[in-house]
């Protein structure tokens, strides 16, 4: 695997294309959306000076192109230092890793990581796992990498949808005494009713970081021992 690399390092990349960041939506970006198929370049451009003049309109877009190259999730430097200390000398196997960016960045610091996604995406979304990687990622389902790897005492896991079993599944099956969750609360974008239920009675959070948001979103970093 040729891990993906921009040609900027990681962390100036987030700065410059992560919420409140400086980069401008370009008309590559737009042509990618299928409400704009068929329209000129010129038409493009338009509509693309139209959307840099309205901070709110551009942020919606440029974090379509976000999701796309980096995730869901916006990493912090604050995160991963808050990240190293919790885990310290534990072990983090991450389920639903995604492109690899958390694992890459904790594996920078020194924490062993062990990142997992079974490699995929439904429909026609242009968030592929499978062809573009910042670190290894082993292609396994969640339970499949939770039976796999009972000596990890630490789960993570980033932005697990809403409506999808991912996320009660993966706390059920889970034997350690750690769990590092990004994603919103109760009645949010990530993670069903059932997981956050099971939060609440069986897991103690002891800790909240603050992550880079985009405009209507409301993730967080929250760390977890259990009770």
């Amino acid at each position: 695997m040729n891990f993906y690399k921009r040609a900027m390092g990681i962390w100036e990349d987030l700065e410059e294309f992560g919420p409140g960041g400086s980069s401008k939506l370009t008309i590559d970006q737009i042509r990618k959306k299928k409400d704009f198929e068929g329209m000129s370049d010129e038409e493009l451009q338009s509509l693309v000076d139209s959307r840099n003049s309205d901070n709110l309109l551009r942020d919606h877009y440029r974090r379509d192109s976000f999701i796309e190259e980096y995730g869901w999730s916006v990493p912090s430097k604050e995160a991963i230092e808050e990240i190293k200390k919790f885990v310290g000398d534990g072990r983090v196997l991450e389920v639903g890793s995604g492109y690899g960016l958390w694992a890459k960045l904790l594996r920078d610091v020194g924490i062993k990581t062990h990142a997992t996604d079974n490699l995929s995406w439904p429909g026609d979304s242009t968030w592929h796992p499978s062809k573009k990687q910042f670190t290894s990622i082993e292609n396994i389902s969640n339970i499949e990498a939770i039976e796999k790897y009972p000596g990890y005492n630490v789960l993570m896991m980033s932005w697990p949808n809403y409506d999808d079993p991912f996320a009660i599944s993966s706390l059920e099956a889970f034997k350690g005494d750690k769990l590092i969750y990004i994603g919103e609360g109760s009645y949010g974008c990530t993670g069903c009713n059932k997981f956050h239920n099971l939060l609440d009675q069986e897991w103690e959070r002891v800790g909240d970081v603050n992550i880079p948001n985009w405009s209507g979103i409301h993730d967080y970093l929250s760390l977890y021992v259990r009770k």
